[in-house]
């Protein structure tokens, strides 16, 4: 009995077909073309990212404006106005 046709008793069977052959979900080609992507992006991002990054004002109190030190920060004049280390004794 060939598919569709009905038996005598007015059941139809279905015959199963066998699956198609599996497909890797990610070939190797969009792999590597995912990966060339990626890295291109990448390097545009820190070769333009870093000089932004540089550039851009980031809204300190001080940049640009007056700046005053409290008098009991400033060194009196002769001394070193760093801290005294190990090698400088």
């Amino acid at each position: 009995m060939s598919e569709g046709e009905t038996s005598p008793a007015g059941v139809q069977t279905l015959v199963a077909q066998p699956a198609p052959p599996a497909r890797p979900m990610v070939t190797r080609r969009v792999l590597l073309l995912g990966g060339f992507w990626s890295g291109l992006f990448l390097a545009i991002v820190g070769v333009l990212g870093s000089p932004l990054d540089f550039i851009w004002p980031r809204k300190l109190g001080a940049f640009g404006l007056p700046y005053t030190v409290p008098a009991n920060q400033v060194p009196p004049p002769g001394e070193p106005s760093w801290p005294a280390a190990r090698w400088d004794r």
